[in-house]
């Protein structure tokens, strides 16, 4: 697994699980490429905070998700922002304790 800043941020695109839903999915798959792009929705859905209505806005986020988050990571990189990850060197410990930590 190769933790990809694109992947991460294709996460925090991704319509219901909200901070505290893709905390759970994150230490339970920790592999945020596979979450976002390739978990079965049903999967994401019982195992997060989403709920069954969110199903369908995943499916229809998912089509277009890994070109907006590619959009999204050249966009900061041509701003100078660096993308932290709760794995990234330098994310901000405060975060690290907070149940609904930003993924990104």
């Amino acid at each position: 697994m190769v933790d990809s800043a694109v992947d991460w941020i294709a996460l925090s695109l991704l319509p219901g699980p909200g901070p505290i839903g893709m905390r759970r999915l994150v230490e339970r798959y920790r592999d945020p490429g596979l979450i976002a792009h390739r978990l079965p929705v049903d999967e994401l859905v019982r195992n997060s905070t989403a709920r069954e209505t969110n199903a369908e806005q995943i499916r229809r986020a998912r089509r277009t998700l890994a070109r907006e988050a590619e959009r999204e990571w050249r966009r900061c990189r041509k701003l100078g922002i660096r993308v932290l990850t709760p794995r990234s060197p330098g994310y901000p410990l405060a975060l690290e304790t907070l149940p609904d930590a930003p993924v990104v």
